[in-house]
């Protein structure tokens, strides 16, 4: 028992439900006891009622013997849960009509029910072909309920929109195949609203009375289940009687106390009165025609934006006749509204095939104003819609269509005009399917799909063809299909065959794009080159299917290095793919251009099962630099409806191999070997602008699921060369082991630096997502430099430890040895500054020398945001020597760089411990400096030096990043910049300078600003590899020479000659405690311990 629920309406599922409980009720129940009574005619309620994809369950039932019988409950409830609950239901009846075959209900009542939602629709399966009369169901009963009441209804949010409580009470027969039934339904939640009605049907007569009236205050359930704006008050009546061959219906509606619509529906047979002036007699006893005329004002039944479409009155008048073998003859069809005029007529065999069509309408404004079309969805708006269409069987075959569509605007889709023409012949069979065939074309012209990647790639102009056949029992023909647009196009056909059974198609698909290069905003590449692509063969309901597909590109390029050198000329691939009984089938891969070529096949069964494959790369070093020759890879897998046996082999240059060999079962379980060697240089395109040479020894096993989880073994690495050119580091003769076991890898690295020193690191890396790290590195005295401002030796213990993947955390503590930070040049010629040189017309090997060496804008910006958080505590006491312009001074002191390489946060800086400043012959004591970092890498130093003039004191201020500082000039009294350089030089003011003090005055500027180059004693201590030289002058001319130099990491000793010679020597105790001694030339000592400390 199946009852398609949603098609039987809120009062349809109601009274259903009270009858399925009577006749329940009306069961015999032979001879059972009251329990078992109790059992018996509950499971048969359960099961009556209920059915596949619904559970009917009943809880208290009493009194089943009894001519009072109640029902504590009943559920039922589909696939997502129980949709319907009825409570304290109540029957009394007579027992004793039952043996005079009535049903005889006094009180049908239930105290609440409730509709949560409607029940999931159940999928009934079209409809027979052909047209039955309405009969009523013939029962071996008769029914009479003389009250059938429920107090309370209530009604879930999804029934009709709006949550609601009402009563019910009615009344029903059904005798003999004759039902009468009288409800009435109130609003008991506060809100109005009554539907009552009266309906009589019998099938001795085939006569048919209703009167259904509807009343509902604003925000009504009827105004929410049509989703009228602004939920007005609505009323509805609709009435009718006569016999259903000779019936007569009107119709009514109302809303906000103004009629809306009204209409009215006839039917009538041959040898009836006829109802509508006009209707012509049908041709049999059992033809029947039918009248629909409605008119009315509804735009206030829709939203206001939709008045230019319907404006201030709509009609539709429909007229026409059923034959009794089925055939549909539409005589007139009528419809208007402001905007719309549509008229056609229609006439269909029994097979509903057409045998005539007139068809035409308009749907436009006489200002032209764009009409928001009155369809659910996205707004769409058009300018004009036309469509015409004509066919006369019994003149000719031929058919003609045509749609035209102005100023079409959907969303984000518009276009000028969107255009449908179709032609051709179709030829009726009697009471059957004919045969149709014809030319369709199709146009967009201004097309905007509302993205300009798409806007780019369709162009602004589509157009598409193609021809279609069909004749009853052949098979069905779609040819040439055609869709052409700016630099590409479309062309295929298909051939359907067993349209009542495997559906089996044959099909022929050919595209291109002469220029991809359109295609590149929706790909997200920047494409260019072209394409061509083509496949054929067929396919069938049954899954089995053979295609052959073919491509070729011309100087197809995506915009990454390695891709495009792979792709370079003329490239083709193609594939044989079948499926049939004996399994699925790679018949031929191929893939090949000037730089590389690929072969494989496969063959699938559930029994035996192989593949193979063979590719090789003409020229390895295409992708990665430094390394030249061809790579091969080849492999097999074989299976006997088991396990998979494995094999593959890689052979390349620079002494590259790797072999696999082992097996991998179906639900990837592998027991795989693994052994080779590879050159570690492969690893360069992927870790730029850094480089790694040397090899990699692998011995390994893959035993478990496929994943790093399952691997283990040992890697040796070795003749290993790591060069990072951003920090001015190579790391030589490197040696390490990598050991792979419980998805974990332990690194062991020892190696030497290009510029000085050694490092080793040793840890542990979880072979897992983000690549968990806990690594520890040392350095001894491992020269790091910048060529244009620092270089150093740096000693120590680091602690990496995070996801490598997503940003580790770097931790420890470095000591810096001798430290030289160059204060550079603005590198200014005879020619004035020189701008920055862009490289324009690069080959491909100069853009990726410099990538690889950072020096490219693309890679300026790629090193901010670095994932990288540093926690590194810096101590250098002494040593820091910082030189240029003028300027030469040691530093010391501690820093704790945190946060990121982007985004410094130091604590702590290099304090000035001695220093002096030279400007032509004038000599200047530092008085202040310091060297810290802010924000980045690039330090940012502050020197001062002061001195006494005769008309106050005068001070020289070299600060900023190192990089590029800058220079002021400040006095007390203030006085301007150049008046402070002439007291400080000259002792006196600027308008008293002769030209050649002007000129002086100049250079001295000059080399202030890093533009007057080294100075010869600078390069004489470079020379000498001292720490510090000083040539100075008296005041009485004598010439004095000071050298010094640190012979230990806490000694520093300095020799003064001159006048009188000296050697003094300074011994850095603690961190606070320093000893001093000094002997001179003339037989004095002097030794003192001291206590310093910086505030």
């Amino acid at each position: 028992m199946g009852w398609g629920l949603r098609k039987w309406g809120l009062s349809g599922w109601l009274f259903a439900s009270f009858l399925a409980i009577v006749v329940a009720f009306s069961v015999p129940l032979h001879a059972q006891t009251s329990d078992e009574d109790r059992g018996y005619l509950a499971g048969l309620l359960e099961s009556s009622l209920g059915g596949e994809g619904r559970e009917v369950t009943i809880r208290g039932f009493k009194g089943a013997l009894s001519s009072e019988a109640t029902i504590d409950e009943i559920e039922i409830a589909d696939f997502d849960g129980t949709w319907l609950r009825i409570s304290n239901a109540t029957l009394i009846w007579s027992r004793a009509a039952l043996l005079s075959g009535r049903i005889d209900v006094d009180t049908l009542a239930a105290e609440k029910i409730e509709l949560f939602r409607l029940p999931n629709a159940e999928e009934n399966g079209l409809p027979a072909a052909e047209a039955t009369p309405f009969r009523l169901p013939e029962l071996p009963v008769s029914i009479e309920i003389g009250s059938l009441t429920a107090r309370e209804i209530t009604l879930g949010e999804s029934v009709l929109g709006a949550s609601a409580r009402l009563s019910l009470s009615a009344r029903a027969s059904l005798i003999d195949g004759a039902i009468d039934v009288i409800f009435n339904a109130n609003r008991t939640d506060g809100q109005r609203g009554s539907f009552e009605g009266a309906v009589t049907y019998a099938n001795k007569n085939a006569v048919l009375s209703l009167d259904l009236q509807l009343a509902e205050g604003e925000g009504g359930l009827a105004a929410k289940a049509l989703n009228l704006p602004e939920s007005p008050s609505v009323d509805l009546a609709i009435q009718g009687a006569g016999p259903l061959d000779a019936f007569g219906a009107s119709l009514a509606l109302a809303t906000n106390d103004t009629e809306r619509l009204r209409g009215s529906i006839t039917l009538n047979a041959v040898g009836q009165t006829q109802i509508t002036e006009g209707l012509e007699v049908a041709e049999s006893a059992s033809d029947l025609a039918f009248v629909a005329d409605v008119a009315g004002d509804v735009a206030p039944l829709f939203l206001p934006e939709y008045q230019t479409f319907f404006g201030d009155r709509v009609s539709l008048k429909v007229r026409g006749t059923r034959r009794a073998s089925g055939a549909v003859e539409l005589d007139t069809l009528n419809a208007k509204t402001s905007a719309l005029d549509l008229n056609g007529s229609l006439r269909l065999n029994t097979a509903l095939w057409p045998e005539f069509i007139d068809l035409n309408g308009v749907i436009e404004t006489s200002s032209g104003a764009p009409i928001l079309l009155p369809i659910g969805g996205v707004p769409t708006t058009v300018g004009r819609v036309s469509l015409d269409v004509d066919y006369d069987s019994a003149k000719a075959d031929t058919w003609r269509a045509r749609i035209g569509v102005g100023r079409f605007v959907r969303d984000t889709v518009s276009a000028r005009r969107l255009g449908i023409e179709g032609g051709g012949t179709l030829v009726p069979a009697g009471a059957s399917i004919g045969s149709i065939a014809g030319v369709f074309a199709l146009e967009a012209l201004d097309l905007d799909v509302g993205d300009a990647g798409f806007n780019e790639a369709l162009g602004e102009t589509v157009r598409a063809s193609f021809f279609t056949e069909y004749t009853q029992g052949l098979p069905f023909e779609l040819s040439n299909l055609t869709v052409d647009g700016d630099e590409y196009g479309l062309r295929g056909t298909a051939r359907v065959s067993g349209l009542d059974d495997a559906f089996e198609t044959a099909f022929d698909v050919s595209a291109r794009a002469d220029n991809l290069a359109r295609f590149s905003a929706v790909s997200g590449m920047p494409l260019s080159g072209a394409a061509a692509f083509s496949m054929t063969g067929s396919a069938d309901a049954g899954g089995r299917f053979f295609v052959l597909a073919q491509g070729t590109g011309q100087s197809l390029r995506i915009g990454e290095p390695m891709a495009d050198a792979l792709l370079r000329g003329t490239s083709e691939i193609s594939a044989n793919l079948r499926r049939d009984e004996a399994g699925t089938q790679l018949e031929k891969f191929s893939l090949s251009n000037p730089q590389l070529s690929a072969e494989a096949t496969a063959s699938l069964s559930s029994t035996v099962s192989s593949a193979n494959f063979d590719g090789t790369l003409a020229d390895l070093g295409l992708i990665i630099p430094n390394v030249s020759g061809p790579l091969n890879v080849t492999g097999s897998a074989d299976s006997a409806g088991g396990d998979w046996e494995v094999t593959t082999a890689l052979l390349g240059p620079a002494g590259a191999r790797a072999n696999t060999q082992g097996s991998v079962s179906r639900n990837g379980i592998a027991d795989l070997v693994i052994d080779g060697t590879i050159p570690l240089q492969l690893a360069n395109p992927f870790i730029e602008p850094r480089t790694v040479q040397g090899r990699a020894d692998v011995d390994a096993r893959l035993q478990g699921p496929l994943g790093l989880a399952a691997l283990s073994g040992v890697i040796d690495l070795n003749d290993l060369r790591v060069s990072a050119p951003s920090v001015g580091i190579a790391l030589t003769q490197g040696v390490g082991k990598i050991r792979v076991s419980q998805s974990t890898a332990q690194v062991e690295l020892r190696a030497q630096a290009s510029t000085g020193g050694a490092a080793q690191v040793d840890g542990n890396i979880a072979l897992s997502k983000g690549l968990g790290a806990q690594l520890d590195i040392r350095l001894e005295n491992v020269g790091v430099l910048d060529p244009d401002l620092y270089r150093t030796q740096v000693s120590g213990d680091l602690d990496v430890s995070g996801l490598l993947a997503a940003g580790p955390r770097i931790s420890g503590q470095l000591m810096l040895g001798e430290t030289n930070v160059t204060i550079p040049s603005t590198g200014l010629t005879s020619f004035g500054i020189v701008p920055e040189i862009v490289h324009r017309g690069a080959s491909a090997g100069a853009v990726a020398t410099q990538r690889r060496a950072g020096l490219t804008r693309a890679d300026a910006a790629s090193k901010s945001n670095s994932p990288l958080q540093l926690d590194i505590s810096i101590d250098a006491p002494q040593q820091i020597f910082v030189r240029g312009r003028g300027l030469d001074a040691e530093l010391g002191g501690q820093l704790r760089i945190q946060g990121s390489p982007d985004a410094l946060v130091s604590v702590g800086r290099f304090d000035l411990l001695r220093g002096r400043l030279d400007l032509l012959t004038k000599r200047f004591v530092l008085d202040e400096g310091s060297v810290q970092l802010i924000g980045d890498f690039d330090p940012f130093i502050r020197f001062v030096a002061s001195t006494e003039t005769g008309a106050g004191t005068a001070s020289v201020i070299l600060s900023g990043r190192a990089s590029d500082p800058e220079v002021t000039f400040e006095a007390t009294p203030a006085a301007a910049p150049d008046e402070v350089l002439a007291q400080i030089f000259f002792e006196k003011g600027v308008d008293q300078l002769s030209a050649f003090q002007a000129l002086q005055l100049a250079t001295a500027v000059r080399r202030l600003q890093g533009r007057g180059g080294e100075g010869v004693v600078a390069k004489l201590r470079r020379g000498l590899e001292l720490d510090d030289l000083d040539v100075s002058t008296d005041d009485d001319g004598s010439v004095a020479v000071r050298a010094g130099k640190y012979v230990s990491q806490n000694v520093y000793t300095e020799v003064e000659v001159g006048d009188e010679s000296a050697v003094s020597l300074n011994i850095d105790l603690t961190r606070n405690l320093v000893g001093r001694g000094s002997v001179s030339s003339d037989g004095k000592s002097s030794i003192g311990l001291f206590f310093e400390k910086d505030y």
